[in-house]
């Protein structure tokens, strides 16, 4: 007897059970009464009964699932609780099986080495099937089995040897990974007379925009979805995808159905248009994991505004997201005005635009400015942005050459300053002189709206205007008659009219000027028709620095953004020199010649139009994306605003860039929400109203909260 316990001690040993509690032991006096110790393993063996127990030993020994009490045999274990699947779970292949031994109260566990799994599907009966305990001495089992077939599954958990199960467990086993249907419906797209809404490509006529909200439909006929873990990724081009979250699922024809209302700027786009690809990825309640895949066609194309055969200037962007813009040309003349979803709100065709409008705020709300033809001679005229109506003009002979600048005048008496729009004239009689005209419509006096003043200025350089500093002004001329050098001047608009500044004005600059940039301490010049040199002079009219290192090429109006002055070429480069000395801080080659400024956009972004398209470049001068083979743009510096929702306010989403070319005006979303209201002089003419006055502040035209960029 002594012999056969010992043996099942070391089978159990081996199988990874024990006894408890282990008594040690050297001599058979340390067992107790009806206890001997076992030489070779120097433990304790009940002699009295297998386990142990109270009240004595039992008259024969009890197997290793029966406890000796009071001298009779009693179970140990009280049942069989099966701890996972629970009942009712879907599973998949392989089902892990986990049970536990449960212990009467005041018994001593003896575990069986494994416990058997049994149980039943469609395709029979099976088992038993071994559960190995999951840790040595433990009466916790787990196991794994492939189950027969898919559908209901029973199973149970038994003691081996003994009428001692769990109870039923009932499952579903389902290997089948979920498939999942991704829609994404057409945008609709509005139909305005003189409009195109949508992409040029005819491959993406029916893209959605990069600054909308696309409602991406998923379908699934999965019968076992774990709605909390399924997520729909949308890949850019460049950068890291982004996920969203699938929730709000409900019953549908395929089964159960969500919508994802994808943000389409999320994901960085370097690129003007792409198909972006779509992975939806879920589970079901089994843990299979499932896909669908879809692509969306996106687009940076918002609309275009024709009128063939006009050159539109750059517009000027209304606190509503208004674009006022005009031109003239072989078919005509207008003045439009457009909401910011590309419908046209009213248009002028008796009075053309030569130069890019403006906007200020006059005693009774806002104000537009623009100059050109009007009846048969020229006028710069003030009129009512919300309908069009006249509120003031000067009529004159010859033409405005360049931009204009809103500034505030007091002349003579006046109490108050007036809101005005001043121009610089080129006289197209001989000895062809340019002449300052100031449209002051508010003016208390009817003689006072419209002063001018004849200098026997220069010729103001074509493409050129004037900059402001509060009421003083600053631009370029192009030496008189047939000169060959250019000069920059300073004026201001005082009590008596229009008065040269102080100081070493004007200034030679050796070259012919456009409109010019006014920084914090100095003003830079460059552009114009013949300029071949960037030049900064300061408010007293001293030179600060010059630079001809642009040889045969011309160069664009600049801009200032940061410690830079930057601006374009005609040999395809865009140029970057330090505001303090002048020194080149870097070019960047184009492939395409460039007229016009560039824009600073907010995040770092700038924006060159050239003489074929559209460049936009991040923060380190990399081409982040373009449009090319848009026509001509030579007259037309690129207009940035912020998203608009449709009742005018800002909305959180990447902003616009309005520019014309070949007789259309362009709007494209961009990255930039608005302009980089950080910068000095971020575009011509300095912000969104076209102001061109570096007095105006830039703040109220940031798009996002903290006017960050």
């Amino acid at each position: 007897m002594r012999k056969a316990i010992v043996g099942g001690v070391v089978a159990a040993l081996m199988t990874g059970c024990n006894f408890s509690p282990v008594r040690r032991c050297t001599t058979d006096g340390d067992c107790g009464v009806g206890g001997d110790c076992d030489e070779g393993l120097k433990i304790c063996i009940d002699q009295s009964g297998s386990g142990g127990g109270s009240g004595g030993g039992c008259p024969t020994a009890c197997p290793a699932y029966e406890e000796c009490v009071d001298r009779v045999c009693q179970p140990r274990y009280a049942g069989v609780e099966v701890l996972s699947p629970a009942n009712g779970a879907v599973v998949s292949d392989p089902v892990v099986v986990r049970a536990r031994l449960v212990l009467h109260v005041g018994r001593t566990h003896y575990p069986p080495g494994s416990c058997e799994l049994t149980g039943s599907s469609s395709a029979g009966a099976f088992g038993p099937v071994e559960l190995p305990q999951a840790d040595a001495g433990s009466a916790i089992y787990e196991g794994t089995f492939s189950p027969p077939a898919e559908g209901t599954l029973e199973l149970r958990v038994g003691y081996p040897g003994t009428t001692l199960t769990s109870e039923r467990v009932v499952v579903t086993v389902d290997r089948t990974r979920p498939a999942f249907q991704v829609t994404v419906p057409a945008p609709g797209r509005p139909s305005e007379p003189s409009f195109r809404h949508g992409d040029p490509d005819a491959g993406f006529a029916s893209a959605w925009r990069r600054d909308e909200v696309a409602p991406i439909q998923i379908s699934t006929a999965e019968p076992h979805l774990d709605e909390s873990r399924v997520a729909l990724t949308l890949s850019g081009v460049g950068g890291a995808p982004v996920t969203w979250p699938v929730r709000n699922w409900s019953p549908c024809d395929a089964g159960r159905c969500a919508r994802v209302d994808v943000e389409l700027w999320r994901p960085e786009m370097r690129a003007v248009r792409a198909r972006l690809p779509i992975s939806v990825t879920g589970f079901d309640l089994a843990g299979n994991e499932g896909q669908g895949q879809a692509t969306i066609p996106v687009t940076r194309w918002k609309w275009t505004f024709e009128a063939p055969g006009m050159v539109l200037h750059m517009p000027a962007i209304g606190p509503d997201g208004t674009v006022y813009t005009g031109g003239e040309g072989s078919s005509g003349r207008g003045l439009f005005a457009i909401a910011p979803s590309g419908r046209l709100v009213w248009s002028r065709t008796d009075a053309g635009v030569s130069t890019s409008p403006a906007l200020g705020m006059g005693p009774t709300g806002l104000v537009l400015f623009a100059g050109g033809r009007s009846g048969a001679g020229t006028s710069l005229y003030a009129l009512d942005p919300s309908d069009g109506t006249l509120l003031g003009e000067c009529a004159f002979s010859g033409g405005v050459s360049g931009t204009l600048a809103v500034v505030p005048t007091r002349y003579g008496t006046e109490a108050s300053a007036s809101l005005s729009a001043v121009a610089l004239v080129n006289d197209p009689n001989p000895p062809l002189m340019g002449h300052l005209l100031a449209l002051r419509p508010f003016a208390s006096q009817q003689i006072n709206r419209c002063l001018s003043h004849n200098p026997q200025l220069p010729w103001m350089t074509p493409g050129g205007g004037i900059s402001a500093r509060g009421s003083e002004l600053y631009f370029g001329t192009n030496g008189g008659t047939g000169g060959a050098d250019g000069r920059g001047h300073g004026w201001r608009f005082g009590p008596s009219g229009f008065e040269p500044l102080d100081g070493g004005w004007p200034v030679d600059l050796g070259a012919h000027v456009g409109t010019p940039a006014v920084s914090d301490d100095r003003i830079v010049f460059s552009g114009g028709s013949l300029s071949r040199t960037v030049a900064a002079v300061r408010f007293d009219g001293t030179l600060a620095w010059r630079e001809h290192a642009l040889g045969e090429s011309r160069a664009s109006n600049p801009v200032v953004v940061g410690e830079q002055a930057v601006f374009g070429d005609q040999s395809q480069n865009v140029h970057r020199r330090w505001m303090s000395d002048g020194g080149s801080a870097g070019a960047t080659a184009t492939g395409s010649q460039i007229f016009t400024a560039p824009a600073a956009g907010e995040g770092g972004y700038t924006f060159v139009v050239t003489s074929t398209g559209l460049l936009v470049y991040d923060r380190q001068s990399s081409l982040a994306w373009s449009e090319q083979d848009l026509g001509r743009s030579d007259y037309s510096s690129p207009a940035l605003d912020c998203a608009r929702e449709p009742d005018g306010g800002i909305a959180d989403r990447p902003g616009v860039i309005y520019f014309g070319a070949d007789g259309k005006l362009h709007a494209l979303v961009v990255d930039s929400r608005g302009l980089d209201v950080t910068a000095r002089w971020p575009k011509l003419q300095r912000d969104p109203w076209n102001t061109a006055n570096a007095q105006a502040p830039l703040a109220p035209f940031a798009c996002r909260p903290d006017g960050g960029s």
